[in-house]
């Protein structure tokens, strides 16, 4: 890869931060101030690139964590702005803007699939409501 066209600065701290992207070294004070030793340990863990992407059951054998702490961890940094992408392969922190669309288009999906269950939810929701009302009222 070109080193003039790495992704902008964000995430790692630990070993093996001298053969990765800008991305992966650097990461702005107030994000990494944010990230708990346990988000840290993970991030020691992810590489730069979909070709190096660490799976979640490697994840929790390398820091030690339950799984559910692991994927907490995750949603926490990156709501802290460390952008960690996700696939088939497992977690990598992005090493091209077109892994960086994929991963975008792929949650904007899952948003979309999240949204249109919520709203049979409401849907329903409504329906039993008004059932309940016509109850109270004696119109059933």
């Amino acid at each position: 890869m070109n080193q003039n066209k790495k992704a902008p600065a964000a995430a790692t701290t630990g070993a093996g931060a001298n053969s990765t992207t800008n991305y992966e070294s650097t990461i702005h004070s107030t994000i990494i101030a944010q990230i708990s030793p346990q988000g840290k340990s993970i991030l020691q863990h992810i590489r730069t690139g979909r070709e190096n992407a660490i799976s979640r059951r490697d994840l929790i054998t390398r820091t030690g964590l339950a799984d559910r702490a692991l994927r907490l961890e995750i949603e926490i940094m990156r709501r802290a702005g460390v952008v960690i992408l996700a696939g088939a392969a497992g977690y990598f922190l992005p090493g091209n803007i077109k892994e960086v669309r994929s991963f975008i288009q792929q949650e904007e999906a899952r948003a979309r699939s999240t949204f249109k269950s919520i709203q049979s939810a409401r849907q329903l929701e409504l329906e039993m409501q008004q059932g309940e009302q016509l109850t109270m009222w004696g119109a059933v």
